[in-house]
């Protein structure tokens, strides 16, 4: 009764056999649902995203691999435009024309107007300035408000230079040159709110959001142009990962601790289950049409463990006592 499992054990591929019809009656007989374990995954989940584990996982996988990648792709010269297929590039560039404004009503308070107001006053200041420097005291007048006040001091220069008191002339002149730098100033720190309505009024007529459109399409088509690489060390520049990675396994655990991740994960599991949860795992991998190479995987896998298994004492025991029974 013995000798089958002494044969099992020497023979390999009879081995190979076995674990093909293991396979198969598995994946026939075994549905979704049998495979997923809601409460287990949510708990599986909660205990696995400490902070200590999310560290190594960064540590050991995540950014090796990141700059394996970057390595990789610096030397296959890789452009984003390599992973459109030609014949959807149009496509893909008429739906990013086509994205619409944010509302960002959420953004609204999110950046502060006095910090914004300081952040661009002395930049406005400095155009204004610049402007009202290059203000023309005689020639053509210039329209409107300047128009008016490039009047009014051309004909002030001319009557001083005619007059015999040129410096007191020139002490005007300073004067009001000075009092065009206090305007720029003050109007500086208030433009930053009449520039901001300007660019929404804008964006928002059909002329600018035209524009907006061609904009975006133009620098899309420019960004399909850009090496990986380049955009892999763009953001190795810009992204402090290593701080990043001293916060980011703390916040992951804290919020896979919440209730709300965990009932968010179980409700969607149980959606899921809903869907296909009856579904056999063997017809999941047809309609996939993954099924040849995820067979060939189980097939490798549970072959290695049947060979295992059989060259384990306790499970050969085990079995002899269970073909005496």
């Amino acid at each position: 009764m013995d000798d089958w499992i002494d044969r099992l054990q020497a023979d390999t591929a009879a081995q190979r056999v076995g674990a093909t019809h293991l396979v198969d009656a598995w994946l026939a007989q075994t549905t979704v649902r049998e495979l997923i374990d809601v409460s287990g995954v949510v708990e599986a989940v909660a205990l696995s995203a400490s902070e200590r584990n999310i560290a190594v996982v960064i540590e050991r996988l995540v950014d090796p691999a990141w700059d394996r990648h970057r390595a990789r792709a610096e030397a296959e010269g890789d452009r984003l435009g390599d992973y459109v297929p030609d014949a959807q590039r149009e496509a893909l560039l008429d739906a990013i024309a086509a994205l619409e404004q944010p509302r960002a009503q959420w953004a609204k308070e999110l950046i502060d107007t006095d910090m914004l107001r300081e952040l661009l006053a002395p930049a406005l200041q400095l155009v204004l300035t610049s402007f009202t420097k290059k203000l023309p005291l005689t020639g053509k007048p210039l329209g409107g408000l300047a128009g008016g006040l490039a009047g009014k001091l051309s004909a002030g220069s001319s009557r001083l230079q005619r007059s015999k008191i040129g410096s007191v002339g020139r002490s005007v002149i300073g004067n009001v040159e000075e009092r065009f730098a206090q305007a720029a100033t003050e109007f500086s720190r208030s433009a930053v709110a009449v520039l901001r309505e300007g660019i929404a009024e804008r964006l928002a007529s059909e002329e600018g959001a035209a524009l907006l459109s061609a904009m975006r399409r133009d620098a899309a088509t420019k960004m399909l142009e850009v090496e990986v690489s380049v955009l892999m060390a763009e953001v190795d520049h810009v992204v402090p990962r290593d701080q990043l990675a001293k916060v980011i396994p703390a916040i992951t655990e804290h919020a896979s601790r919440r209730d709300f991740i965990k009932e968010s994960t179980r409700s969607e599991l149980t959606a899921m289950l809903g869907s296909i949860g009856d579904t056999p795992l063997l017809v999941l991998l047809k309609e996939s049409g993954a099924e040849e190479a995820i067979r060939k995987w189980l097939n490798a896998l549970a072959t290695d463990a049947l060979g295992a298994a059989l060259a384990d004492a306790a499970f050969t025991t085990w079995l002899r006592d269970v073909s005496r029974a």
